[in-house]
């Protein structure tokens, strides 16, 4: 895996990192946290990405990465799934604080919380929902590049 303590993914991600991380203290566990317009969006979204987990055999286990999970929304829209029983999910985020609220609010062994903005566990399925839109004041060029 590259290295996550580089120093040119920091300068491009801390702008962001602060934006994300007083969002979530102003609107908490919320869409409007993390820059969604409203819940009904974010949750198609999320219903997307599940329209693969019928392709897994019942009853077998699989894991998800989130990379940019905020607050947790996509692992509460998921674990009560009957297809995620035997799931693991792994969110990660850059903010600590978006991460807080995601452990104040879903207590579950399946789900891990990761400050990083690269996976660090092998998965079955990579998700990134709108994660990569805000990119601030960063160059173009840049920003494509990371």
């Amino acid at each position: 895996m590259p290295d996550s303590s580089s120093i040119h993914d920091k300068m491009l991600l801390e702008p962001v990192n602060r934006v994300f991380s007083k969002s979530v203290k102003i609107h908490g566990s919320k869409p409007k946290a993390v820059a969604w317009s409203n819940q009904e969006r974010q949750f198609r979204r999320f219903q997307i990405f599940a329209g693969l987990f019928p392709l897994i055999p019942s009853e077998t286990s699989f894991s998800i990465n989130d990379l940019g999970c905020g607050y947790g929304a996509m692992f509460a829209a998921y674990k009560d799934l009957p297809e995620f029983k035997n799931a693991s999910y792994y969110g990660y985020d850059i903010s600590i604080e978006m991460l807080l609220e995601a452990k104040k609010h879903l207590n579950d062994p399946r789900a891990s919380w990761i400050q990083s903005h690269l996976a660090t566990e092998e998965a079955d399925f990579s998700f990134v929902s709108g994660t990569y839109n805000l990119n601030m004041d960063a160059d173009k060029d840049q920003w494509r590049t990371y």
